[in-house]
């Protein structure tokens, strides 16, 4: 484990320099400032000396090294290798074009985010210079235009969502496929793992990251209950009743792993076909 290390020795004549310097750009507080009395000066001053000895024998500069290294000297540490942020909470992480369904059936437009890590929709008020959450009462659902792939994403709010972590009240699920008899919906989410080099057990993990925590649940048409289901034939087959024998043989059929949405709304299309 890497630390910079900068050593600080204050002598008595600085101390006197600092005084009469003006500083017109910073105000200080006298609660921000360190009362140094004339123990911390002498050690201040014998702190000076050791420098002036390393210079003329290497000794000294071998036994002032370390006493830094073990604890032994009057130092200040700083560790640099936290390197900010990866990804973003996000699911289009700039503002984009978007459409309102709001709860009494009015449709609007604005300019939109939807935060995958606390699950929210927010707008932008231009007029205001500033940004509101929506609440999931005020709406029904949202879709938002990626304009730089033209590709565009609608959300609809359903009640009592069960994921991996527990049940929400209520969450907005991305339609991926619509069909006669089921929907094919997704939970847009992300998680944050924070940075992790402290310690003797870090993982020399430098950022905090966004990563992708989302779920997929399949809809029956003309009924709010959404069913949680993960990337396996079993839990595909057992959400597509009535039909298991079917949906199986066409699995089989097709050699499909599941282990993508792309072969799993294939399954979802040929139920929705039979």
């Amino acid at each position: 484990m890497k630390k910079l290390t900068i050593i600080l020795f204050l002598t008595f004549a600085s101390l006197q320099v600092f005084s009469q310097t003006k500083i017109d750009s910073v105000k200080i507080k006298e609660s921000d400032m360190v009362s140094t009395n004339d123990d911390q000066i002498n050690f201040a001053r014998k702190k000076a000396n050791e420098v002036n000895e390393i210079n003329s024998s290497g000794a000294s500069s071998h036994i002032a090294l370390n006493d830094i290294f073990n604890g032994n000297s009057a130092v200040r540490t700083y560790d640099l290798r936290y390197e900010g942020v990866k990804g973003s909470p996000f699911f289009i992480e700039r503002w984009s074009t978007g459409y309102i369904e709001f709860a009494n059936g009015t449709i609007g437009k604005a300019n939109l985010k939807y935060d995958a890590l606390a699950k929210n929709l927010i707008m932008l008020r231009k007029a205001k210079g500033d940004s509101l959450e929506l609440y999931p009462y005020q709406l029904n659902a949202f879709a938002l235009i990626d304009e730089s792939t033209n590709n565009s994403y609608v959300f609809r709010k359903f009640p009592n969502v069960k994921t991996e972590l527990g049940t929400l009240p209520t969450a907005y699920l991305q339609v991926l496929s619509e069909g006669k008899t089921v929907n094919f919906l997704k939970l847009s989410s992300k998680r944050k793992i924070a940075a992790d080099y402290k310690g003797g057990y870090g993982n020399d993990k430098r950022f905090d990251t966004f990563t992708d925590n989302s779920e997929l649940y399949v809809n029956m048409v003309n009924d709010a209950k959404v069913i949680r289901i993960k990337k396996n034939k079993k839990s595909l087959v057992a959400a597509l009743v009535n039909k298991e024998l079917e949906i199986e043989e066409f699995i089989e059929k097709n050699k499909l792993k599941l282990k993508d949405e792309t072969e799993i709304a294939k399954v979802i299309e040929y139920y929705n076909s039979l």
